[in-house]
């Protein structure tokens, strides 16, 4: 089958044309034909695969006779091949759909309920191996005053442009999800609280030096608040973990902002501070 592989189907893709020999042995566009020999092929049709975009690929069929394709046949393929077309759109479709329902369309990380989702697997993983680790939450400071004087473009890029070095920053098994306007949730498997410590701290330094884009020029003086909270000491439902961290961070707000702080137990809670 290289007689066709090497140039006839790559063709077919290439150019989204059809393509039809009743003699291989004869047909010049046939290359290589001693495997088509050696297998007794002598007629070959192939349809290309063709979506709205671009041709994906293309159906092919081998004869070990000269008999000529007929119309009924060349038709059937092509029912195929279109068939086949909206198996592959239905396909994508569904994956689209699935992605769209789990990732947030601004920074193009886990939306809440994916997150919360993630942290629940975790949970289970962590349950059943007798592991630990961190739910990080961390929350933009003075986000309101960035959008009031750059305004809600740019503030939405600052959030995407965030999501986006946040997630080069963490670990292979790390993730992150967007759990509400400026508040990000990161999940770090395998992790205690120093290790959350160390982690925040890397984001936290680059974050800082980083020149997110302002109006005029780029703005240097972003930073954010972290709380961290760790399974099973703080919890051992999503719940839990995300509220404890929550709290964490008021306190790292209340202290100054661009901090991080862990949730300890019995420390005096904070009323709702501005972001």
């Amino acid at each position: 089958q290289m007689c066709i592989r090497d140039r006839i189907v790559g063709n077919v893709v290439r150019d989204g044309e059809m393509f039809i020999t009743m003699d291989v042995d004869k047909d010049s566009r046939c290359v290589y034909k001693e495997l088509a020999q050696l297998e007794g092929i002598k007629a070959v049709l192939s349809v290309p695969i063709r979506t709205r975009e671009a041709t994906i690929g293309c159906i092919t069929v081998y004869r070990k006779t000269s008999d000529t394709f007929t119309e009924t046949e060349i038709l059937l393929l092509n029912i195929f091949a279109a068939q086949a077309v909206e198996a592959i759109e239905n396909t994508k479709l569904i994956e689209d759909l699935r992605r769209q329902a789990s990732f947030d369309q601004l920074t193009n990380i886990y939306n809440r309920a994916a997150i919360t989702r993630r942290l629940q697997e975790e949970i289970l993983r962590a349950s059943r191996h007798n592991l630990t680790f961190s739910t990080i939450f961390v929350d933009l400071d003075d986000f309101k005053d960035f959008n009031d004087t750059h305004g809600h473009l740019l503030g939405d890029k600052l959030l995407a442009d965030f999501a986006a070095l946040a997630k080069s920053l963490l670990r292979k098994n790390d993730v992150i999800g967007r759990y509400g306007g400026e508040e990000f949730i990161i999940v770090a498997p395998e992790t205690d609280k120093k290790g959350g410590i160390s982690l925040t701290n890397k984001m936290l330094k680059a974050v800082n030096s980083h020149a997110f884009l302002g109006r005029e020029c780029g703005v240097k003086s972003i930073s954010f608040s972290t709380g961290i909270s760790s399974y099973p000491e703080d919890g051992t439902m999503p719940d839990e973990l995300i509220d404890k961290a929550d709290e964490a961070m008021y306190w790292a707000k209340g202290e100054g902002r661009n901090r991080i702080k862990i949730w300890k137990p019995h420390r005096r809670p904070l009323k709702p501070l501005k972001r």
